[in-house]
């Protein structure tokens, strides 16, 4: 067990009061081993001024030798390193991280590019596009400074180190010409590829000392720089430029360029045949140089290739890996004179994994070690190395990022998307440790740095929101994340008694204070508390070790939950974290408002009725496109306005209360092909507070023309609802309609629905059973590969359903092709998981109910099942869905199923107007009654309605023999309407109104059999 792990379980016990048999019989155990005893009648200092604390609480204060070995008893002798702390720097944009250092003072310097403007963490604004961006922070993550630097180009800073003066050398590349903070104009011949080397020197503070470019008349793009022992630099990356500039020799691969302290010129060199180069210093002068062979005469792929050079930079030696499609991410000499070197290459066994391999000094192989993870998508496996080091024990690090859950060699799951992913190694390159580190979002590790006390500094890129590891939000779309761990043999802890703090508190009003205790494992250390964004409404206690005193304030928060982390950090100490919710109890609920934004007054197809446009203010600007299908909705016209302008505003009047406010969303602007995340990012506030930031409709809906509904509980206690649109980081704000609804009265439930059975039928193996498999495939155009999959779910208590949703994971496994998922309705439920076969399954409808393109990405596809739902509410409530492909693409289309390890097994996301009992929320037996999938409905239903050109009758039980179908409009006439059987046993009926010329609006279905008359209401909608 490792450290982490135990100090959690250490908090879980202190929480809760009824646990204290199990703290007692810990203490006991843990005690009968150590020679030292606890007087039971001592009370420490710190119990007698913690006041009111809890059994467990005061039983720790009792006893420091028992809290000591708490936060010992579980160390291993190879423990993972524990988080120290983690900061997020950024602006409003994108932040880039490519390397991360300590400098002479404990603290660090992290260099990269952005393209913020002013805000947030950064203070000054960008130059032209991307610009070198560099943040110094203090030992303990506190940013003291930033500096961007850039010209009127695109600037890519790559490296950073501090140099023998206190300053900083920043090595990167540029298309800038003279101007800003550029005193040289780019080198590139008139009408030529631009880009140099781009060198600036700074003082302690950042403040420009001298520049230098560094190119040819063509394209250079620097990869890697270092400092040399001489006190000066080595440059290294890709040069198209021949003999020109700076460039005295030919070569148009890779350009190592070797400076001097003042930034001249000392020598320069190609190296043909190897370019995305990496560089190290060697102990005899020299230097090694690793990266991709390229334009080598007679091999057609990429392979990892790593030269020795001599001082002056002549080639003395290489060494190709013969990898097949790989790339050569980091070299380095070891203390030992020897070389240690990542790679990413993929492999047919371990997918991509980490490959990490030991050379001698003359380039013969000693050792290469792979380190799997294991299969986040389907049957492949993904691990991006980015980099190795050797540690302080002589054995090495290697360092990259990961989706991938437990498994080979991955002790922990993913905490989010991308995680950092770190793997220890010994001196043979035996692994001894790795760790997971991550958010709720994507986090990507670029560098990793051994700090002066056996610790790591990493650097990297995150999207994350506050979560798992995260503590501090995002600022725009992406930041620097970087993360301090704690030296691997570290017992310098600190630790809360308590994981997580509760209060419960009602509208505008504040609770009692709670305390917890904060202690060290040894020693006083001078702690910092600090405490996540967005949380005002809690007041932190002053840093100090000891009891600690926390107060909520809900004043002005609407109902709901609101969740802090508090960070508790010390230099040379792993952090602590508490994790801090806030319950706020709703009060009296009131009147319903809805808006059509932009449009007229409508009434949804579930009787809702949006009035027209009314209480905005601001520019008054709308957008209209007409008769646009809009997906996972059958209330189109709703979708088809919104209000969309540079800021606007909605004061709306209403009685005070607590009340839920929906926003309805559809991205009908940037529409295919122009349509993609990040066209239009904006801002919602309501009632003052920040909703929405940089939201991005298209992102957030995985597709445009498609409805979308954001829900906000909160409270008004000035009469006026006060909900603003606002810029952020690209494009227009937008909102299609907007609901305000009473707490009490909003009964919305959107329930996950497991599939309860799933399998697919194979043409060729026509009486084989494939239901406990752990895939469902989806395959049509050949001779006997055809494959079409059935999928079962239970609507038990479930009604009013207003919205369902298919959720199937999966890709196209033979092209990238996108081939077409149509989703059928079946009838007939009596099949079984475990008993369905081709030549027994039940027939499905004629017509798809929808259908979603798979390319060859995995990832969830969507498909809008509404109506046939909503159908199925009325009968037995069990719904039977087959998937196949239509169009005979011949192309195998592979989903994960509910046998499949992932998780990521089928779903229905069903929403309904009405509350759903307990007993509809728990997870569904494997197969469904035989009495219940027998069960016929008593009343006939249509399905989709609204009902376009085709729909489907499923006829009620009480309907036998021939049947005739009648559409009578409002004013009486009638026409005599044909359906085609979809089999002579089945009671669906399959209906076409393509021949006659109907007006939109309400018909009536009549129904009429020799057992049976039924009259039922359609609705057609074009």
């Amino acid at each position: 067990m490792d450290r982490t792990v135990s100090m959690f379980i250490y908090s879980k016990i202190l929480i809760n009061p009824k646990n204290q048999s199990m703290l007692m019989n810990t203490s006991l155990h843990a005690l009968s081993d150590s020679p030292q005893r606890c007087p039971a009648h001592r009370l420490s200092t710190l119990e007698q001024k913690a006041g009111r604390l809890s059994t467990a609480e005061k039983q720790l204060a009792k006893c420091p030798v028992l809290l000591l070995l708490l936060l010992q008893f579980s160390l291993s002798t190879r423990a993972q390193p524990a988080i120290e702390w983690n900061k997020t720097l950024g602006g409003n944009l994108r932040e880039y991280l490519y390397a991360v250092k300590q400098t002479a003072d404990g603290g660090y310097i992290a260099a990269g590019k952005s393209n913020s403007a002013i805000g947030g963490d950064k203070t000054q604004a960008g130059n032209g596009n991307d610009d070198y961006w560099v943040v110094k922070v203090a030992p303990d993550g506190t940013k003291q400074w930033d500096q961007t630097y850039g010209g009127n180009g695109v600037d890519e800073l790559k490296e950073v180190f501090q140099t023998a003066d206190g300053g900083y050398l920043l090595a990167g590349n540029s298309t800038s010409d003279a101007g800003s903070d550029k005193s040289q104009n780019d080198k590139a011949a008139s009408g030529g590829i631009r880009g140099d080397y781009w060198i600036v020197k700074t003082d302690a503070d950042g403040e420009i000392e001298w520049d230098k470019t560094i190119g040819g008349t063509r394209e250079e793009i620097l990869t890697d720089a270092k400092q040399t022992p001489d006190g000066g630099y080595v440059l290294v990356g890709t040069s198209n430029s021949g003999v020109s500039g700076d460039k005295t020799k030919a070569g148009t691969e890779s350009w190592v360029v070797k400076l001097r302290a003042d930034g001249s010129i000392q020598w320069d060199n190609p190296v043909e045949y190897i370019h995305k180069t990496k560089i190290d210093p060697t102990q005899d002068g020299g230097y090694i140089v690793g990266g991709n062979t390229v334009n080598v005469p007679g091999q057609d792929y990429s392979d990892s290739y790593i030269i020795k050079l001599s001082p002056n930079g002549r080639i003395e030696w290489g060494t190709v890996f013969n990898l097949h499609q790989s790339e050569l991410m980091d070299v380095h000499q070891t203390r030992e004179g020897q070389y240690i070197v990542a790679i990413k290459t993929e492999t047919p066994d371990s997918g991509i994994p980490y490959l990490v391999v030991k050379l001698e000094n003359t380039g013969i192989e000693i050792w290469r070690k792979i380190f799997t993870a294991s299969a986040a998508n389907d049957d492949f496996k993904l691990a991006n190395i980015r980099q190795v080091i050797q540690t302080a024990d002589g054995g090495f690090l290697a360092g990259g990022y990961s989706d991938s859950p437990a498994g080979a060699d991955k002790s922990e799951d993913s905490k989010g998307g991308d995680d950092y992913w770190l793997v220890k190694m010994d001196a043979d390159g035996n692994k001894q440790w790795d760790k997971t580190i991550g958010g709720p979002g994507s986090d990507f590790l670029q560098s990793i740095e051994l700090t002066r006390d056996g610790g790591y500094i990493l650097g990297g890129n995150s999207d994350s929101p506050t979560g798992q590891d995260k503590t501090e939000a995002s600022r725009g779309e992406a930041d620097f994340w970087i993360v301090k761990l704690a030296p691997e043999f570290n017992i310098r802890v600190l630790s809360f008694s308590a994981s997580n703090l509760g209060f419960t508190v009602t509208a505008d009003s504040s609770a009692p204070a709670q305390s917890v205790l904060l202690v060290a494992s040894s020693g006083l250390p001078q702690v910092t508390l600090s405490k996540s964004a967005n949380s005002s409404w809690l007041t932190l206690p002053s840093s100090a070790l000891g009891n600690l005193s926390f107060n909520v304030d809900a004043a002005g928060l609407a109902p709901g939950t609101y969740n802090a982390t508090v960070n508790a950090i010390a230099p040379g100490y792993a952090g602590a974290t508490l994790n801090v919710l806030l319950t706020v109890v709703p009060g009296n609920q009131l009147t319903t408002v809805r808006i059509n934004a932009g449009g007229p007054s409508f009434t949804t197809s579930d009787g809702r009725l949006f009035s027209e446009d009314r209480y905005f203010g601001g520019f008054d600007r709308i957008y209209y496109i007409p008769g646009r299908e809009i997906l996972y909705t059958t209330d189109d016209v709703l979708y088809r306005t919104e209000r969309s302008a540079p800021s606007f505003s909605y004061d709306i009047p209403v009685v005070n209360g607590d009340y839920v406010v929906v926003l309805h969303f559809a991205e009908i602007w940037f529409d295919s092909p122009k349509g993609n995340a990040g066209k239009r990012l904006f801002n919602v506030d309501m009632e003052g507070n920040r909703k929405l930031e940089n939201y991005d409709i298209y992102a957030k809906a995985d597709d445009a023309l498609a409805a979308l509904e954001e829900e906000f509980q909160l409270t008004v206690t000035d009469g006026v609802l006060n909900i603003n649109f606002s810029k952020g980081a690209a494009d227009l704000p937008t909102v299609a309609a907007i609901e305000v609804i009473p707490k009490s009265d909003f009964t919305k439930s959107t329930l996950t629905l497991p599939a309860v059975a799933d399998a697919y039928v194979h043409t060729y193996f026509p009486d084989e059973n494939f239901g406990t498999e752990d895939q469902l495939i989806v395959k049509s155009g050949g001779i006997n590969i055809s494959r079409q999959t059935y999928l079962k779910f239970l609507l038990t208590g479930i009604s009013d359903v207003t919205s369902a949703r298919l959720r199937i994971y999966g890709y196209n496994v033979e092209s990238t092709r996108k081939v077409n998922t149509s989703a059928y309705s079946v009838d007939n439920d009596a099949w079984t998981e475990t008993g369905i076969t081709y030549n027994n399954a039940p027939a499905s409808s004629a017509w798809p109910l929808t259908r979603k393109a798979a390319g060859n990405v995995p990832e969830y596809h969507i498909l809008d099942v509404t109506a046939f739902v909503q159908s199925q509410t009325e009968g037995d409530k069990v719904v039977s869905i087959m998937l196949r492909n239509p169009t005979s693409a011949n192309k195998k289309l592979v989903f994960h199923s509910r046998e499949n390890p992932s998780g990521m097994a089928p779903e229905l996301v069903v929403t309904t107007q009405k509350p759903v009992a307990n007993s509809s929320r728990l997870s569904a037996k494997p197969e469904v009654k035989d009495e219940l999938l027998h069960q016929k409905s008593t009343v006939s239903s249509v399905y989709p309605n609204p009902v376009k050109k085709h729909f489907t009758l499923s006829l009620s039980s009480r309907h036998e023999g021939a049947v005739s179908l009648q559409l009578i409009t409002r004013s009486g006439r009638s026409y005599d309407v044909k359906a085609s059987e979809q089999s002579a046993a089945s009671a669906l009926k399959q209906v076409d109104l393509s021949g006659f010329s109907l007006d939109k609006g309400i018909y009536l279905l009549k129904i009429r059999s020799g057992t049976a008359t039924e009259v039922l209401k359609v609705l057609v909608a074009e």
